[in-house]
């Protein structure tokens, strides 16, 4: 269980192909294809936050994590039955999540070196249980998406494809 916490993952099919992403010359150009599709999910649920009002009339605030790596899958439960992820992928992406500002997408190193283009300011780093300092990364440019023509276009891409 997440809690009140939401999980997207992205590239989850890699280990389905005939050879591994490491070895296929065009493995790098797969990872960076999945981590540009889960940024722009990223930037679209921070744009489609705004419009959500809490209680007290002011926009829902979402922190966002992100994080690359292998996982291990596996359905979990025999009466309720779960589709789990397990790793250290999960842990590290939950880490940029619950130490991450509201209303930004704070990412590793592993993240951000997919998506060089991206607009990316330090975070500082985060500490991380068995796994030691991690340095981190604020997406600036997910800062100002509201009314802007790229965040439509983002977020219609997001859920058309």
């Amino acid at each position: 269980t997440i809690g009140d916490a939401y999980m997207s993952v992205a590239g989850l099919n890699l280990k389905n192909e005939l050879v591994s992403p490491e070895e296929s010359p065009s493995g790098d150009m797969i990872r960076k294809f999945h981590a540009s599709r889960m940024i722009s999910f990223c930037k679209a649920m921070l744009d489609g936050a705004k419009s959500v009002l809490t209680p007290m009339d002011s926009p829902v605030e979402v922190r966002i994590g992100a994080h690359t790596g292998d996982v291990m899958t596996g359905v979990v439960g025999y009466k309720m039955p779960r589709f789990c992820l397990f790793g250290d992928t999960v842990n590290v992406a939950s880490r940029m999540e619950s130490t991450g500002k509201p209303c930004h997408i704070h990412a590793s190193d592993a993240t951000r070196d997919l998506a060089p283009n991206e607009d990316w300011e330090p975070s500082g780093g985060v500490h991380a249980k068995g796994i030691g300092n991690i340095p981190s990364w604020f997406l600036t440019s997910a800062r100002n998406l509201s009314g802007s023509s790229e965040s439509s276009h983002l977020n219609q891409q997001s859920w058309r494809n």
